[in-house]
């Protein structure tokens, strides 16, 4: 084998098992409380990601009723979603301004740590039809060693998982 397809094939291999280990550093799961509700009790969404390596690592957190919200739900119908696509309310001085940033921190959960965040599904989206209700819900997480969100050494890493509950 000619020594440029060795050398190719062996970055390629080692860039390979680097992408696996940092992969392998995040876990996560979304999970629902209960599958059967009553109407207009809160219907929650569970996410927790865990820190599964041996190093510190950075999450990205954003405000998951926000405009840009890491939460996608396919399978219901928005509130208002004139109120989605616009964000939450702005401060008068700031009505014109065309863009805002989004809000975001980051939290360094040490290894073998878990951050659990609850998201309320009845704050964004139509649940006061009685019925079964079949939803795919997707949580995006960006991680990494250092910098801040977006900037710096970050990954993104999805989350997804259908629910089936009812609405008495």
């Amino acid at each position: 084998m000619p020594f440029i397809t060795r050398f190719s094939f062996g970055v390629c291999a080692v860039l390979f098992v680097c992408v696996q280990l940092a992969e392998a550093q995040m876990s996560g799961r979304l999970e629902m409380t209960k599958t059967r509700y009553s109407a207009g009790e809160p219907i929650e969404i569970v996410f927790a990601a865990k820190n599964i390596g041996t190093k510190p690592l950075k999450i990205g957190i954003e405000d998951p009723y926000g405009r840009c919200s890491s939460y996608k739900v396919s399978g219901l119908t928005s509130k208002d979603s004139e109120r989605k696509r616009s964000g939450p309310p702005v401060a008068k001085e700031f009505e014109n301004v065309e863009q805002f940033d989004c809000l975001s921190s980051s939290k360094t959960l040490a290894p073998q740590e878990e951050y659990v965040e609850k998201f309320r599904l009845n704050e964004t989206y139509d649940l006061s039809r009685p019925g079964k209700y079949h939803i795919e819900v997707t949580r995006v997480l960006p991680y990494g060693k250092k910098g801040v969100v977006p900037q710096g050494n970050w990954s993104l890493t999805t989350f997804r998982k259908s629910f089936e509950f009812s609405v008495d």
